[in-house]
Order: structure tokens, then C-alpha cells, then sequence
């Protein structure tokens, strides 16, 4: 691959990042399609979709069942959520789920697309809230929803760079419900209210905002792009995360490229995202062979065809090890094998196998088995089909 190489300056107010990722078909898997948006975990919160389409879900933040819950009314142990649920999404803002029936509901805080703005806690929507219909993705960072709808069609929301020819917006001036600014779009990524990229059917990568777009430009408020501009091409599935993008390409080759924090090419990145003057512009390998990501502030994995888990960073990435950011694991090794889908906050991960069952490990409250000590390896806690554990 030939890779864009230019040069311009940024200045970049990045904090929190959000993605949706539609599976699209990669060699040597059956069962991870099947998975995808069945987990969900974002700082201390963790979500599940069983079988049976019931979602459950542990830790703290919103359930939906009329409460904020704090770390006095935290949950220990998975509750009932909603019935009928195909997908789940959450940010430590609020939670998205998706039904059977293709409807988008919502529940927190920030622009839920409901015509109000509530980001103030004491406006935050307790309950599950319609949003729109016909969704088959959705997910966001409280300050920019996306939504993917079966046509293919891009749907955006919120304060920030929305990709629709406005400069960013405050949050006096968010956009309060859907509208459309893509068409053929199959994922799509949003660091914080700064930078979008969506990947579209013919493999075209397209991103608007500031940031790094991986063709070796960095892009400032002067020169944000206000609508989708295409930058690359040959991606199926793409990542971001504190301001660094991991792209797989349809050849199953993982690439990234960014500042702030471990991109897994054996480099550390200066953890202060808005320093950009050791940020790499471009993409570089980091693994082959790979069908799905998921990335954190402090740490990635990834799935390969075979069904073993990569991670690398720092945290508790579950090789028994608790790695700090000065002693963080700069390349990818092997945690666990069988794997269909994974999802990681940083603090804690979750993952399912392809035998389904259901495995966390992390900091400790957020396990989903009521333990209050940190797990260093993964943990057996239940089934996906509710059977009891063996």
C-alpha cells in the first residue's frame, strides 16, 4: 500500500472516542458475524445480549430502570435491562441499543437525538427513549451519535464536526436529531466530537473534522475538513480511540497510526494526545490475519480468523500481568484462544467464545460475578444461552 505523505499543523482537544463497527466478511470465521454488538463495555459499565435477546448489564451508570447509579448503588451482578435486543453500545454518557425490530433506543446524558439537549445530569434520560427506526448500528461519546441504517445511510447527531459542512458546533448550537450526511456506509468511528471517519462499501475510507486522517496530514481548525473527504482505500473495519486509528484491511492486515498512548508497533506514544510532534501520520502494520478490534485509552485487541485473542498497552490485558503506562506492552501477545468477540475499556474486558461462553477480567466490582478483587486472567462468569456453569 502506498500511503499519503504531507505535513500540516493541529491543534487538537481530544478526549473520548466511540465506534461502530458492521462485521463485513473476512476469511477463516463463521461465528463472529453472529457476535458482533452483542457486548459492550465503556469505564464501568458492561453490557450483554443473551440468546435470548434479553440485555443485561452491570456496574454503574444507566440501566434504564429509573436510576443514575453511583458507586453506592452500583450493580454487582448482570440485571435485566430490555427485552428483544439485538445490539447494545455504551459510553460512560449513555447507552444505545438496538431491537430486533431495528429500532434505536436510548438512555444518559449528552444528545440523544430525542430533540433535547441533556447533558446535564439532571436532565439525563432515566428510561430507554425511541430515537428512529431501521437502525443496524449505532454508538457514541455523548457529544456525537452515529447511527447506520439498513440502506446503508449515515445518520448524525449532537456538537461538534458532523461531517454536514458546518464548522463545529457548540453545544448551544448541536444538532438535536438525526440527519443524514453519508450514503453506502458499512462503519464508522468518532473521536470525541472532533474527527469522523467512515468506511464505505468499496473499501474507501472518508473522515472529516480535525486530526490525524492517516495521509500523513494534520489537520487544524483552520483547515478542518467540513464534509467526508476519501483518504485511503482497501479498509473494511476501522477503530478510534484517543487519538489513534487501527484500520483492517480487506486483505485482513491491521494498521494504525496515531498519538497518545500504544498503537502496538513496539513504539510508545506521548500519552498527552494533544502533542502531536512524535504522532505517527501514517499507517503501520501491527498484525495479520485480523477480523475484529476493539480499542481503549489504554490498551487493543484483536481477534484473528483462528479465533486467538491479541492485546497489547497497559492495564490488565490478561496474561496475569497489570502493566503501568512506563512498563506498557508495546506488542501484541496472545491472551486466549476460541474467540469470537471481544470488547475492552481499558479497565475491564469482556469476550465470548465461540462455545459460548462468557468471560471478564479487570478491575475488580466490574466482573459481572460480584468479586471484589482485580482478575489478571480471563473468568469463566456465564453462558450465552443461560445454561449453568459447568
Amino acid at each position: 500500500m502506498n500511503w499519503m505523505k504531507t505535513t500540516k499543523h493541529l491543534l487538537s482537544p481530544v478526549v473520548i472516542a466511540l465506534t461502530i463497527l458492521i462485521f463485513t466478511a473476512c476469511q477463516g470465521t463463521v461465528e463472529i458475524p453472529e457476535m458482533q454488538g452483542r457486548i459492550s463495555t465503556a469505564q464501568d459499565s458492561v453490557f450483554l445480549v443473551m440468546d435470548d435477546s434479553t440485555l443485561l448489564g452491570w456496574g454503574t451508570g444507566f440501566f434504564g430502570d429509573g436510576l443514575w447509579r453511583d458507586a453506592s448503588t452500583q450493580v454487582f451482578y448482570p440485571m435485566h435491562v430490555m427485552d428483544n435486543i439485538s445490539s447494545v453500545s455504551n459510553n460512560i454518557f449513555n447507552v444505545l441499543v438496538i431491537n430486533n425490530d431495528g429500532e434505536l433506543w436510548t438512555m444518559g446524558r449528552g444528545f440523544l437525538g430525542d430533540g433535547q439537549n441533556r447533558i446535564w445530569w439532571e436532565e439525563a434520560e432515566l428510561y430507554p427513549a425511541f430515537i428512529m427506526d431501521d437502525v443496524v448500528a449505532a454508538s457514541s461519546d455523548g457529544s456525537i451519535t452515529a447511527a447506520i441504517t439498513s440502506d446503508n445511510g449515515l445518520w448524525i447527531w449532537g456538537s461538534g464536526f458532523l461531517g454536514d459542512g458546518s464548522h463545529w458546533r457548540s453545544d448551544d448550537e448541536a444538532q438535536l436529531t438525526p440527519i443524514r450526511i453519508m450514503d453506502d456506509v458499512i462503519a464508522v468511528a468518532i473521536q470525541s466530537s472532533t474527527l469522523g471517519m467512515a468506511v464505505t462499501s468499496d473499501g474507501g475510507l472518508w473522515a472529516w473534522g480535525i486530526g490525524l486522517f492517516g495521509d500523513g496530514e494534520l489537520r487544524g481548525w483552520e483547515d478542518a475538513a467540513l464534509t467526508p473527504i476519501r483518504v485511503m482505500d482497501n479498509v473494511i473495519n476501522i477503530s478510534v480511540e484517543f487519538n489513534k486509528t487501527m484500520i483492517i484491511t480487506d486483505d485482513n492486515e491491521l494498521w494504525a497510526w496515531g498519538a497518545g498512548g500504544f498503537l502496538g508497533n513496539r513504539e510508545w506514544r506521548d500519552v498527552n494526545v494533544s502533542n502531536f510532534d512524535n504522532a505517527r501520520l501514517t499507517p503501520v502494520h501491527i498484525l495479520d490475519d485480523i477480523v475484529s478490534i476493539s480499542t481503549s485509552p489504554t490498551n487493543a485487541m484483536a481477534v484473528k480468523s483462528d479465533g486467538s485473542l491479541w492485546a497489547w498497552g497497559a492495564g490488565i490485558l490478561g496474561d496475569g500481568k497489570d502493566y503501568s503506562w512506563e512498563n506498557a506492552q508495546l506488542a501484541p501477545i496472545h491472551i486466549m484462544d476460541n474467540v469470537a468477540v471481544v470488547s475492552t475499556s481499558g479497565n475491564d474486558t469482556i469476550a465470548i467464545t465461540t462455545d459460548g461462553k462468557v468471560w471478564t477480567w479487570g478491575l475488580s466490582h466490574r466482573l459481572g460475578d460480584g468479586s471484589f478483587t482485580d482478575r489478571l486472567y480471563p473468568g469463566h462468569i456465564m453462558n450465552i444461552d443461560g445454561s449453568p456453569l459447568n
